[in-house]
């Protein structure tokens, strides 16, 4: 094989039925021509122009998402049209890059895309990662009608409970409650990636005892009371 303009080279100058000829050094744009020869030493010439590699880039809105978060749409600079491919564990969309952030597992992702064209196509990647929603610790409470019962939670680093009207405060990891009837409350707790998770907190109230009846006798006496 022999080929033109004189910037051209031959990479891969022979090949079997059905091979490839590789030919490196053009510019888009340029037109090429070149002979191929049979074993015989007959030749066809074939001539064309250049395109230059389909070449793309590809971002997504942040490089970091929660779990949970929903599905995030990429974006394409370049040629459109092409596969996308990622990593284990990342739920990826192959045709529109669609990642599902819920049904993904949290880690660190590598995403490919290859734009199409074969050996014009110059994939590119970019890397996402999916944080797990923090995981609180709480427990539920008793508490007699009057007497406020201090609230805790663990697992995150900021924390924000409702209701709040019975709460003093209604943010941080302890908290005073003294509602009058039997309250469920919800805490929402922030960790440092921005991801949140909530959990419930039963506060059952007791009410106090009400005595009935005058008491009254001698010292060293016994009596009973009814309540």
């Amino acid at each position: 094989a022999s080929v033109t303009p004189v910037n051209a080279t031959i990479v891969q100058g022979s090949a079997t039925n059905g091979g490839d000829l590789i030919i490196g050094g053009l510019t888009p744009g340029q037109t090429y021509s070149y002979i191929i020869r049979d074993g015989v030493g007959c030749g066809v010439i074939v001539s064309g122009t250049y395109v230059g590699p389909n070449n793309a880039t590809i971002s997504y809105p942040n490089t970091a998402f929660c779990l949970g978060s929903g599905t995030v749409n990429p974006t394409i600079t370049g040629t459109t049209g092409g596969v996308f491919s990622s990593t284990t564990g990342l739920v990826l969309n192959a045709v529109s890059g669609v990642v599902n952030t819920t049904t993904s597992t949290p880690g660190a992702y590598t995403v490919t895309y290859t734009p199409p064209g074969g050996y014009c196509a110059n994939p590119t990647t970019t890397t996402i990662t999916i944080h797990p929603r923090p995981t609180l610790v709480t427990a539920n409470n008793t508490m007699c009608l009057g007497e406020p019962v201090t609230l805790n939670v663990s697992g995150a680093n900021t924390y924000s409970w409702t209701p709040a009207a019975t709460l003093t405060p209604s943010t941080g990891a302890s908290v005073v409650a003294n509602p009058t009837t039997n309250t469920n409350y919800t805490v929402t707790g922030t960790d440092v990636n921005g991801c949140t998770n909530t959990a419930s907190v039963t506060v059952t109230v007791f009410p106090q005892p009400i005595l009935a009846g005058v008491l009254s006798g001698c010292i060293g006496q016994t009596r009973q009371l009814t309540y």
